[in-house]
């Protein structure tokens, strides 16, 4: 997995293969993100990825009506539709990055999409589909649009740095409890750090342990 160590890759690995929904908590810096992107290519899935932030927009989530070149205006996907409709067709890992970092009425809608409805529900509520099992769906408010991918096609895998020392939303339980597995990252012990520099730069020992000792005093 791209040369990441530790037991978090296994066990991400196997949780998506089993398609499971994943959080992963830990600081900044411990591997969250690359392991992802390497379990992503490792599996064979097209990754999205929403990165939550300050000031986050519409458009960086669901999407949004924005002007076109001819004057007129219409609705634009974000991050979450276009992963959602290309998982109509194909598996699709859809990584939330700083999912605490998501505004209030974000996180809502997502813990609806991530509650599943059966195809029998569906059709009751007027859908008709081909195939049977589980479903996420998200209605879109601005076009009245309901967007339905199979629960087997999209594996939601979100990461954040959780405690006193990071300025972030609390996850709500509602939302916690959508996610099958939780992997918790910290960083390397001193000598496993110093053999994954060494392996990625090719420093000489000594240097490379001067570089760790300063990264786990600037950490502590």
């Amino acid at each position: 997995l791209n040369g990441f160590k530790g037991w978090q890759g296994r066990a991400l690995y196997d949780a998506i293969g089993f398609a499971e929904n994943c959080l992963l908590a830990g600081p900044t810096g411990t591997g969250k993100t690359l392991l992802t992107y390497a379990v992503a290519q490792a599996h064979k899935l097209h990754l999205v990825l929403i990165e939550g932030k300050e000031g986050m927009l519409d458009m960086d989530f669901l999407g949004a009506i924005l002007p076109q070149e001819n004057g007129s205006r219409q609705w634009v996907d974000g991050p979450l539709l276009r992963a959602m409709r290309d998982a109509q067709f194909s598996p699709v890992l859809l990584f939330i990055d700083e999912i605490n970092r998501l505004p209030r009425e974000h996180l809502n809608l997502l813990i609806g999409l991530m509650n599943p409805k059966s195809a029998s529900v569906l059709s009751d509520m007027g859908i008709k589909l081909e195939a049977d099992g589980d479903f996420y769906t998200v209605e879109v408010p601005m076009t009245s649009e309901i967007v339905i991918c199979p629960t087997a096609h999209l594996r939601i895998v979100a990461a954040g740095n959780f405690g006193a020392a990071y300025a972030v939303y609390d996850l709500d339980p509602a939302l916690r409890s959508r996610f099958a597995t939780l992997i918790e990252f910290d960083y390397l012990p001193f000598g496993d750090e110093v053999e994954l520099l060494i392996e990625r730069t090719r420093l000489k020992a000594k240097v490379a342990k001067a570089l760790v000792k300063l990264a786990q005093e600037t950490r502590r």
